[in-house]
Order: structure tokens, then sequence, then C-alpha cells
């Protein structure tokens, strides 16, 4: 009988290993931290993922949204933390992670981008309270800048072109003009208590990535987090977990 097959050769050395360059705030943190230790090929699986969320603290509900969300469409149930921005006019390199239906752009790039920050921080002041975040500020302002196609508006929140559109995750019926939570809601029924759910659903994954991060780094942990604008910023860009979490 012929002899069995080779095995496949493993994959190459991640040439640049840097957190900077991931995309994802929290998995950076994690990375930076030594929480998630990727292999030399950059490889992060689904269970060692999940385990380094529990050990740091996150809920085992949004340990397993988060992880059934980035890995469950990749057989191997592993992908390389350092390429995770893979949105592009030909076939994502390498293939794997999947980016969110629209994204901020703030860690899109070789390492965060400062000055696309600020709009975000601004959010801050949406409940009146400046310096600090609150619910309201997260899901009713900065989950909502970067949710468009179009640009650009002025105003709290900003409304400002999403960094790039991975449209296999597009909402059902959410259109290239269409953006925000509206029409969410399936128990609201116009004329009676809905009067600006009027457009079609674009809730996505990057709605629930921002407002998990909030939720489960602020404190007290859940919708009644506050987090201050230092430690969200510090969070964003430097992948710095907050003193409290």
């Amino acid at each position: 009988s012929p002899p069995p097959p080779s095995p496949p050769p493993p994959p190459p050395d991640e040439p640049d290993p840097d957190w900077r360059r991931i995309t994802c705030p929290v998995m950076s943190a994690l990375v930076k931290n030594g929480d998630l230790v990727p292999s030399p090929a950059g490889l992060i699986t689904k269970q060692q993922t999940f385990d380094a969320l529990l050990r740091v603290g996150i809920s085992e509900k949004v340990a397993t949204e988060t992880t059934d969300d980035n890995f469950d469409h990749i057989d191997s149930l592993d992908l390389n933390v350092f390429r995770m921005n893979t949105v592009s006019s030909g076939p994502p390199d390498p293939p794997g992670p999947a980016e969110h239906f629209r994204s901020t752009g703030i860690r899109d790039s070789r390492q965060p981008e400062h000055s696309v920050y600020p709009p975000f921080e601004r959010c801050a002041a949406f409940d009146g309270t400046a310096g600090e975040f609150s619910s309201d500020d997260i899901v009713k302002c900065a989950n909502l800048i970067w949710d468009h196609e179009t640009c650009c508006e002025g105003g709290l929140p900003p409304k400002l072109q999403s960094n790039d559109v991975l449209d296999s995750k597009r909402p059902l019926a959410c259109g290239s003009t269409d953006s925000g939570l509206s029409g969410c809601d399936p128990d609201c029924e116009e004329p009676l208590g809905c009067p600006t759910d009027e457009t079609p659903c674009c809730r996505s994954q990057l709605h629930g990535a921002i407002n998990f991060m909030f939720q489960e780094f602020g404190t007290p942990t859940g919708e009644a987090a506050h987090m201050s604008t230092t430690d969200m910023k510090k969070l964003w860009l430097q992948a710095g977990d907050p003193p409290d979490f």
C-alpha cells in the first residue's frame, strides 16, 4: 500500500507580531498583557481565546458570543490575530478572520490611529456629563458614529463614513444609505410608540462589540457601567486595562 500522505507544513512565522496591529482593542490588550499568547505563526484558537477572556474576568456569556462570532465560520477554529484587517478589493489575506459589517477605522492600520479617535471621545458628553462614558453615551452616540456608508455630518453623534464595509455581514434590508438601530424592535408597531423606528434595522457586530467592551471593562459591570474618558482612550489606543477592571 502507498505510504500515508505527509502532514502539511506548518504555517510560516508571523513576521510582525506587534500588539498594535491587532484591530480589536480587547484582543490587543489580552496579547499585550500576556493573557493570550499566539503561536509563532500568530495563530490563536477559539478555545484558547475563550479561556483567556474568562481568566481576565469577562463573563461566560460574552466570551461565548465573542468567540462564536470570530471563529465559528473558520473550519480550523483558529486565526492570525495580527492580520484581522481583511476587507479589501481582493480575497482576504489570510483567509479566515472576518471583520465587522462596518468599522471605526481606529485600529485598522499598522498601529492605532490617534487622529481617528476624537469623535468617539466627544460622545462622552452626549448625556450631558463630560469626562466619562455612560451606557447612553455608548448606545446612542459612540455606536453610531461610523455606522454610515456616506460622508459626513457634524453634530452629536457625528455621522462619519465607515472605514470599510463587509457586505457578507450586511443585515437584511440594511441598505447603503441606512444606519443605526431604527427598525430593530420586533415589538414596535407604528403609530403607537416607535415614531423613530422607521428605517431598516442595521444592528451589527460593531454595535455589539463596542457595547461588550464598555460593559465588561467599565465599572460596575453591565448596563450601569461608567468609564472615564482617560481609561477609554487608553483601552482603544494603548491596549491598557482600566485600573478598576
